[in-house]
């Protein structure tokens, strides 16, 4: 009996990161909070006036914002990949274990 309540600690606490984690990245993108500041030790990216860096036409720091955010949503992934194995772990040790013997009559 012990085992089925750890793992239910264990999936109701990875269900929680994981809603957690998908909220944050989506305040992320629709711009209600700022994402991890990795990139931001490197300072601005200035550019030579007139020099665009690339076909979309961005500036250094718009870039610098971009590498952010997908920095932000990789190490999500990681996160939620992690916390998905804990709830796996939390969903065995829930589970009924069922063993049929065969044995002749």
């Amino acid at each position: 009996m012990r085992e089925k309540i750890v793992g239910y600690v264990l999936l109701s606490f990875s269900v929680l990161v994981i809603i957690g984690a998908v909220v944050n990245v989506y305040l992320v993108f629709i711009g209600k909070t700022k994402p991890i500041d990795i990139f931001g030790s490197l300072g601005s990216l200035d550019l030579p006036p007139g020099l665009v860096s690339d076909s979309t036409g961005q500036s250094g720091n718009n870039l610098l914002a971009s590498f952010n955010i997908f920095a932000h949503l990789a190490l999500m992934s990681f996160v939620t990949s992690a916390v998905f194995k804990v709830g796996r772990l939390g969903v065995m040790m829930v589970r009924p274990i069922k063993v049929n013997l065969n044995q002749e009559k």
